[in-house]
């Protein structure tokens, strides 16, 4: 007779769960079909729990599988080999620095005292860049903005001086 009721009790559950999900609209059933799992899957953890079937380290380890996609986040958010390899996957920004004039250019590097003076020489440019792009690459604490700037305004004086 004890096991009847669980058995019973599931049964309506999962007849008002199967109501209740074709009342969903399309986009949202998927969502709540992840849900309804990981929620089930915790409860089942608990209840295996409780009563002895599985140790209380087993359990809490099981509850965490949900939570991995928020706990790698912030695992990322605090250690650095992990922000290089996230950084690796984002595709780079669309180059909105292909159109720097050359005012903006020689700002940029710091060149134009020089190139107003007509003393500018390639290899000052390439020096300029080096200097700026150690400190401002992305790989050292910089970002991909500044890097894409710098290189933009190298590619604009060189041309200009060529």
């Amino acid at each position: 007779m004890f096991r009847l009721i669980p058995i019973i009790a599931l049964l309506a559950l999962l007849f008002f769960g199967v109501s209740w999900l074709r009342k969903l609209p399309p986009g949202k059933k998927r969502q709540a079909v992840t849900r309804l799992l990981i929620g089930a899957l915790i409860v089942t953890l608990i209840f295996l729990a409780i009563t002895g079937r599985i140790h209380w380290l087993g359990a809490l380890l099981g509850a965490l599988i949900p939570l991995g996609k928020t706990l790698l986040g912030l695992a990322a958010q605090f250690l650095p080999f992990l922000q290089r390899h996230k950084a690796a996957q984002t595709p780079p920004p669309d180059s909105p620095n292909s159109n720097i004039t050359l005012e903006e250019a020689l700002l940029t590097l710091g060149l134009k005292d020089g190139y107003q003076a007509g003393t500018l020489s390639p290899d000052d440019v390439e020096l300029a860049h080096k200097r700026l792009i150690q400190k401002l690459h992305p790989d050292r604490g910089g970002n991909d903005y500044l890097a894409a700037r710098i290189n933009a305004a190298k590619t604009c004086v060189l041309k200009a001086l060529s």
